[in-house]
């Protein structure tokens, strides 16, 4: 369809859209087809400007190297024969005539008339056509302007003329089309005359509804009851902590999302949404899967969501195979018109034809195959959309691409694609990582007992992050008193000291500050920056509120930086001086205060804001518009 019949394909659909709109007929589908077919408007929908904007990025003649008619004709008649309108019932095919639809277009054909539905073949252009051999019924035109008259010609003498040519000006062009039809031995009359005479044929035709009429449940109008199952099946390990904690918080905005986006298009539609959870950690975890069943009311959802909590994991490779086993044997999946697992991880599965990480415990799998899961999801009458919402796209490629290969190998058989919904790019998944910057005040009133808390409070905290499987994140190391030095500066979670030695002398803030922000200059990567202030005592140096202001300046937008203050000690509790010192540069750090008095409660900080999510909520929030919008989409363009 290169050439003017691809222009004159353009300008007649605009032309017949634009008759349509000034007659005020807004009951029509729009089909496009290439290599798969594509249901741009059904009769039902609006012609409004997403419709326009569909219609026109589909038609391209760059992509699609098959042409797919005769499913295309089956797709219109199941539309026309399953719509509430009444009157005559119309395809307009623009083509060429050259499909693949082979021996099935004739009985396509026949489909049609037999439900008695008008198919008009058409060809606008001065190029090769091939329509004479294919269609019963057929125009061709030079131009759109001809296709009135021609249109109107055939309607006039369909009693008498199953076929109409509206040849060029020029005899010579007239001439070269009747030699290439002539070209063809196959007689369309005849064909159609032994179809509908030789009986044989008549089951295959009914069969051939009877298969369209199962996808007619996905691709027609929209039933008027639909229940639609929804099961996240999320990752508990320790590294998606901040996720999941968030996504606890977003969980009740995404449920509504999809109501709202999807009320929105079908007012008249009675939804019934149903949701399901799997809890997943790795293999020897315990608690390995948590599992609530499918229910609509959204408050029992919401509270089996807030058990969840984020623990374990080990190795990077966790149970995704295992998970989706779960997820696959949950109770009342065939009770639902849509059906979708939602898959929420940081990490590939195990196995090699999961991943390439070569401290894999479970190198050969868990049991469960990618070939066995993608079976039963593709089950056919049965299937289930799997939706992968992916956290970190470097860390589960090879899983994404394994997926894709598989739904690739049996696309003609099911017609389903892998869907990822990659939430960021690369880059921005960096600024998932932390880079913590501990500042810790080495004064000599920190000396003995509160020194030992301090360092037994800091390993806790990196025995935390190692739980949370924080390899991705840097330390630095501060300590200062009269003076700031730099202990350890972007090192990773292993190679961080779990031990320091004090350098005891006064106590001068704003030190440890300059120090913390030389280290941090440095940074080249987009780590999250949270620096950890510490001090048992009072300042004794410049203020320190200037440079805070100045360190989030500088480091607010790449760094998305944060400063907590921890106090620890009674000389630094609620109400005194110290105290409100240190609250006030944590309100100025955009971060919190945290009042410990003794070894216990400052473990306790430590551990808080380790676990800390402030810094990925804006993430969250984003992951949350974007898995309810696709959601929606999915079930509006698959399902109604």
């Amino acid at each position: 369809m290169f050439g003017s019949l691809g222009q004159g394909l353009r300008e007649t659909a605009i032309a017949l859209i634009g008759a349509f709109q000034k007659m005020g007929i807004e009951n029509y589908g729009v089909i496009t087809f290439g290599r798969t077919v594509r249901l741009v408007k059904t009769s039902e929908q609006a012609w409004d400007t997403a419709v326009v904007a569909t219609l026109f990025q589909q038609i391209r003649f760059d992509q699609d190297d098959e042409s797919k008619d005769a499913h295309a004709l089956e797709a219109a008649i199941d539309l026309l024969i399953n719509s509430t309108s009444r009157g005559e019932k119309k395809i307009f095919l623009i083509t060429d005539g050259y499909g693949n639809g082979g021996e099935l277009l004739p009985l396509v054909q026949q489909r049609a008339e037999n439900g008695n539905i008008d198919l008009i073949a058409m060809a606008i252009g001065n190029d090769r056509v091939n329509l004479r051999a294919s269609y019963q019924r057929y125009v061709c035109c030079q131009t759109p302007y001809g296709l009135p008259k021609a249109l109107r010609e055939l309607f006039e003498n369909a009693s008498s003329s199953k076929a109409i040519d509206w040849p060029p000006q020029s005899k010579q062009r007239s001439g070269s089309m009747s030699n290439s039809d002539s070209t063809t031995t196959t007689d369309p009359n005849t064909l159609f005359t032994n179809l509908a005479e030789n009986k044989k044929f008549a089951k295959i035709i009914d069969k051939m509804a009877g298969q369209r009429d199962i996808q007619l449940i996905h691709s027609g109008s929209p039933p008027s009851n639909v229940i639609v199952n929804i099961c996240f099946c999320l990752d508990c390990t320790g590294s998606m902590s901040r996720w999941l904690s968030e996504t606890k918080v977003q969980m009740k905005v995404i449920i509504q999302g999809i109501n709202a986006q999807i009320k929105q298009e079908y007012p008249d539609l009675n939804l019934e949404l149903r949701f399901a959870i799997v809890g997943f950690r790795d293999v020897n975890d315990a608690n390995r899967f948590q599992v609530r069943q499918f229910d609509s009311n959204v408050n029992n959802v919401l509270a089996s969501l807030n058990e969840l909590t984020a623990t374990g994991g080990g190795d990077i490779p966790e149970d995704v195979m295992g998970a989706l086993d779960q997820c696959l044997t949950l109770q009342k999946w065939n009770e639902s018109n849509a059906r979708f697992i939602v898959l929420i991880t940081d990490a590939p599965g195990h196995g090699k034809e999961l991943n390439d990480d070569p401290s894999d415990q479970y190198p050969n799998g868990t049991g469960h195959t990618l070939n066995s899961i993608c079976d039963r999801l593709l089950k056919k009458e049965e299937e289930i959309e799997l939706m992968f919402c992916c956290v970190k796209p470097a860390a589960t490629l090879k899983m994404q691409k394994a997926f894709e290969a598989k739904y690739t190998a049996k696309k003609e058989e099911t017609g389903k694609a892998f869907t990822t919904i990659k939430l960021f790019d690369d880059e921005k998944a960096v600024a998932q990582s932390f880079h913590f910057v501990f500042v810790l005040d080495e004064s000599i009133s920190m000396s003995g007992q509160p020194w030992n808390d301090m360092i037994k409070a800091y390993q806790g905290f990196l025995d935390r992050r190692t739980n949370d499987q924080g390899g991705d994140d840097l330390f630095s190391v501060i300590q200062f008193g009269s003076t700031g030095r730099i202990t350890c500066e972007r090192q990773s979670l292993f190679n961080t000291p779990r031990n320091l030695n004090p350098v005891w002398s006064g106590t001068a803030y704003i030190t440890g500050l300059q120090s913390a922000d030389a280290a941090i200059s440095r940074d080249n990567s987009k780590s999250s920056v949270v620096l950890i202030f510490m001090s048992d005592g009072g300042d004794g140096g410049a203020p320190p509120l200037p440079t805070i202001d100045s360190l989030v300046q500088k480091y607010r937008s790449n760094h998305n930086f944060i400063c907590h203050t921890v106090g620890f000690g009674n000389d630094v509790k609620p109400g005194t001086t110290p105290a409100k010192l240190l609250s006030d540069m944590a309100t100025h750090g955009r971060g919190n205060m945290y009042p410990a008095l003794d070894g216990l409660q400052l473990a306790e900080a430590f551990g808080k804001i380790a676990a800390d999510c402030t810094v990925s909520g804006t993430l969250v929030n984003r992951f949350a518009e974007i898995l309810s919008r696709e959601i929606s989409v999915k079930i509006a363009v698959d399902y109604l």
